[in-house]
This record gives C-alpha cells, sequence and structure tokens, in this order.
C-alpha cells in the first residue's frame, strides 16, 4: 500500500525506541512536526530506506523531512538513521541547530552513529 500523507497524531512522551519507525515507507508527506523524541534514545534506521518514487510524475517530489523540532538530547544510537534514502530533502537537521556537536558527540556521550548517511542521496 502506498501512503500519500501522513500527519503525525500519535502520543510519544514516553517512548524511547524509535527505531525503523518510518523505515521503508512510501510517502510524499510526512509530517512530524511536535513529535515528542524527548525520551528516544534509539533512532537507529528510523528513515532508513525512504524510497524514491516509481511512479513517473512524482519522480520530482522530494520528500520533505523537518526535523526542527527533534530532541536529541537522550538519543545514544542513531546508526543507519538514513540510510539508503532516496529523493529526501532534510530541513533543519544541521549539526548547529540540533547541537549535535554535544547531543551526538560519540566520544563524550558514547553515541553509535555508524552508517548514519551511508548510501544516502538527497539529490541537489
Amino acid at each position: 500500500m502506498r501512503i500519500t500523507t501522513l500527519k503525525h497524531k500519535l502520543n510519544t512522551s514516553k517512548v524511547t525506541n524509535m527505531a525503523s519507525m518510518f523505515k521503508g515507507i512510501e510517502t510524499t508527506t510526512l509530517s512530524l512536526d511536535g513529535l515528542d523524541t524527548s525520551q528516544v534514545t534509539t533512532m537507529e534506521s528510523m528513515f532508513e530506506e525512504l524510497p524514491e518514487s516509481q511512479q513517473e510524475n512524482l519522480r520530482t517530489q522530494k520528500l520533505v523531512l523537518n526535523l526542527g523540532s527533534f530532541n536529541y538530547d537522550k538519543v545514544t544510537n542513531a546508526a543507519r538513521m538514513f540510510k539508503n534514502d532516496k529523493n529526501v530533502s532534510l530541513t533543519n537537521f544541521n549539526f548547529e541547530q540540533t547541537d549535535l556537536g554535544t547531543a551526538f558527540d560519540a566520544t563524550t556521550n558514547g553515541v553509535t552513529l555508524e552508517g548514519m548517511f551511508e548510501g544516502a542521496d538527497f539529490g541537489e
């Protein structure tokens, strides 16, 4: 089944493991504004293998992931988080805004980032 739109309505305030939560999902719209990640320790493969659309009319549409509201303070495993993603645009996911220098600091916090962007193609 192909999902064209997914708007979150989930109460995730007590969730600690979001591994593979959206792995392989086929959608053109994924609204994650307000998704509570404050207790999450595992984001392994969370967005792994988001496919390039097989439908010709959707190939030029990128799936836009706005991760500006994500809280990474307790994350210890983000391995393969975006592995093999195709035709995806990340917004509000930069090292300064998310403070990845401390939240994802593998040397002081023991965070696993293995293959986080392996094989990903975010285009231009």
